[in-house]
């Protein structure tokens, strides 16, 4: 049977089911009684495409920023309450209904269609699913009663026995198309076979034998030599799924999918034009003079196995780019090594081959040598699957941080996807740039000339609000839909901020964590370290394939916190010591493993532990004054008693909660959360929390020394807006 990864036994100690295991599997279920609006994009004032019924379950395609709120009135109850969502992007297959896009009278299976909902109105489900594999079953007697044979479509091959362990029934299902097909077959005691059922295209046959093997019934229109196999693992149908994988396990000429590294490539035909790779970026461009114009495409890199001649089969690669103005083109992959890049252009057949760049006569770009970590592997973008890190060589860093950032609308025409070479409206100096690793596609270059308009409305007459320069990265927050033409170039009104990760700089701390300033080098002198909350972050070495960096402070009891880190590259491979990365270039499912692996390599020092249990208190304290939050809002919405003469603390306290949380006046809640606080000056931290975000949202003096006073009165959620917006200064 081969070792299993689920066991479970009867009370006698009998086996009771063996199998490869479970996965957990989350869907999402419509949870509006009345169905839910499915609409063309993300706006309530889109146009319909469908109402999607009451429980019908749906995947999440992708999540916007995009947040509302809709006030719901159950009909039962008569409760009204107010839902807080996004809108995210969704697929899903049922029913059409009349007044459905696309719906007619004589539709005869569900419809699969996509578009955008609310996601208030969507209920997070999780189940358990089998692994593909075989499972076994067992009656108490230890005798085997069932196999089956799951994939991921469900079950594909079943066997029964009966008790004495003789096979009763097999049965094999196939899903495709419309219908689907099965063979049935059950047997008598003897083993000849009892009763066969056939159903393909919709219809079905059944022909029924006695124990001598002769037709008692039916049997017109059937293939007698079906045969169904004893062997749970030996299929009468072709299961393309399984196929794919018995062809993957059993011809593997290629260990994983080409991997593009980055690096720029020249034409053999043209030297003006060529093909630079960088950071999940295809991108096609053209020397002119000093500039270069410039296309930049995503890409995916998929096999495909043709058969040659019997049971052989070839492995082919595919490149496909895309980008919205072009659309999508495919290449045959036909050579890809440090000498030579040679593709095949499917749509006529021509080959395109390219040399690697020279940097100069003597030494190739691609070999890297002497450079330093930063310096070779400069706006190299890696990932672990989840977050990127994107390494800067230090003479690039152009140190000019401000608090000010650029938001607005722009016309998307003269922007260009971020290849990772871009420049920054504020730049603060990170030698390592992190980000997650969703925002890849959201980052864009601005690709004007004599640089870019930003709007404060989509419109020629919104108001210019500022001018980004020509390379500078930017945030695509959300798209319009109004689409225009400017000089010859379509595109539509895009809101934008200007690009703002976070990362890693060499920076002093003069005298606390909150006063840190960037510093192009940082001495060795323990004079930084001599006044409490003081310390620095310096490199301590960068060659080859190696950076390290080290971050010391001195903290409140006077000792010395000391954080070392060290990333080390390895067979393209990049190693922080906890977690592994890898080019964005690579492979989607190289990707899925290293994730895997990283989950695995969770290990910590015992130091490392603490410090990591201490962030955990505060971050479940955090999570409690969010719940807290939460329900003093809907106590306070729906259910608490406006208090009509107020005198005490307490009593002002419950009448600014009513008009801050209810009434959403602001205004008037400070009135009563001043008095309270007058009446009770070290009554708790919310109130000051609360007092301090109403005096910041309308520009008031002072919130700083709120969110200070409810930082001193343990309240957590006040001490991260704190750091975030208020400067320590020596002494406070």
């Amino acid at each position: 049977m081969g070792q299993s990864s689920y066991t479970s036994y009867y009370e006698n100690g009998n086996l009771k089911v063996t199998g490869v295991g479970f996965f957990e599997e989350i869907k999402w279920k419509i949870s509006a009684k009345s169905g839910l609006t499915l609409r063309e994009s993300p706006d309530i004032k889109s146009k319909k495409i469908a109402k999607i019924p009451y429980g019908t379950f749906v995947s999440i395609k992708s999540k916007t920023d995009l947040k509302f709120t809709i006030i719901d009135t159950d009909k039962e109850t008569g409760i009204t309450k107010s839902i807080q969502g996004k809108w995210v992007k969704i697929a899903a297959k049922f029913f059409l209904g009349p007044g459905d896009k696309g719906y007619y009278e004589d539709l005869i299976e569900p419809s699969g269609v996509e578009g955008y909902v609310f996601d208030g109105f969507l209920k997070e489900e999780r189940y358990l699913v089998h692994k593909p594999g075989v499972w076994t079953y067992y009656f108490e007697s230890g005798v085997i009663n069932e196999e089956v044979f799951y994939s991921e479509e469900g079950v594909i091959k079943k066997i029964t026995y009966d008790t004495d362990g003789d096979i009763n029934k097999i049965e094999e299902h196939k899903e495709d198309d419309l219908w689907g097909s099965d063979v049935i077959v059950t047997f008598y005691k003897n083993g000849k076979v009892k009763n066969m059922i056939v159903a393909e295209n919709g219809g079905a046959v059944e022909t029924t034998f006695d124990e001598n093997g002769n037709i008692l019934e039916g049997g017109f229109g059937i293939d007698m030599n079906i045969t169904l196999s004893k062997d749970i693992k030996d299929f009468y149908f072709t299961h393309p799924e399984l196929e794919k994988n018995r062809i993957e396990k059993e011809q593997k000429p290629i260990a994983k999918l080409t991997e593009f590294k980055n690096g720029r490539w020249i034409s053999t035909i043209d030297s003006l034009s060529g093909v630079e790779i960088r950071n999940g970026k295809w991108i096609m461009f053209y020397k002119t003079g000093e500039t270069e114009s410039t296309n930049v495409y995503d890409f995916k890199i998929r096999r495909e196995f043709i058969q040659e001649s019997g049971a052989l089969y070839k492995p082919l690669e595919y490149l496909t780019i895309t980008n919205e103005q072009s659309g999508h083109l495919e290449y045959y992959i036909i050579e890809y090594s440090k000498e030579l890049l040679s593709l095949s252009y499917t749509g006529r057949g021509n080959t395109l081959n390219y040399k690697p760049e020279k940097v100069n006569d003597e030494e190739d770009e691609f070999d890297g040598v002497n450079l330093t970590f930063l310096e070779k592997y400069n706006n190299t973008i890696w990932t672990d699957g989840l977050k990127t890190l994107r390494f800067r060589k230090l003479s690039s860093i152009k140190h000019s941080e401000s608090t000010k950032e650029i938001k607005g609308y722009v016309f998307d025409g003269f922007l260009k996807k971020s290849a990772g070479n871009g420049k920054f409206y504020n730049d603060k100096g990170y030698f390592i740039i992190k980000d997650k690793i969703e925002n890849l596609n959201k980052t864009y270059d601005i690709n004007a000339k004599n640089g870019l308009n930003v709007r404060e409305s989509p419109s020629t007459s919104g108001k210019i609000v500022n001018k980004l320069e020509n390379g500078i990265t930017v945030k695509i927050l959300k798209k319009t839909g109004e689409f225009f033409e400017v000089e010859g170039i379509k595109g539509e009104w895009v809101e934008i901020e200007t690009y703002n990760p976070s990362g890693e700089r060499q920076q002093l701390g003069l005298n606390s964590i909150f006063d840190s300033v960037f510093a192009e080098e940082v001495p060795d002198e323990s004079t930084l370290l001599e006044c409490t909350m003081c310390g620095y972050q310096r490199i301590t070495k960068n060659e080859g394939n190696t950076l390290a960096y080290e971050n010391l402070v001195r903290n409140d009891f006077g000792d010395i916190e000391d954080f070392y880190i060290t990333y080390s590259i390895s067979n393209d491979v990049l190693d922080d010591g906890s977690n592994k990365y890898v080019s964005i270039n690579s492979d989607s499912n190289y990707i899925e493993e290293i994730k895997d692996i990283n989950k695995k390599l969770k290990v910590y020092s015992n130091k490392k532990k603490d410090s990591i249990a201490k962030i955990q208190i505060i971050k479940n304290k955090i999570a409690q004054e969010q719940y807290d939050f939460e329900e003093m809002e809907y106590f306070f919405t729906w259910n608490a008693v406006f208090v009509e003469n107020p005198k005490s603390s307490s009593d002002f306290e419950i009448n600014g909660f009513i008009k801050f949380f209810k009434s959403k006046n602001e205004s008037a809640a400070l009135l009563d959360f001043n008095k309270s606080i007058e009446l009770n000056p070290n009554s708790n931290g919310i109130i000051y929390f609360i007092r301090g975000l109403i005096k910041k949202n309308l520009n008031i003096k002072g919130f700083c020394n709120d969110l200070k006073k409810a930082s001193d009165l343990e309240y957590f959620s006040a001490k991260e807006i704190f750091r975030n917006n208020c400067k320590l200064k020596s002494g406070f």
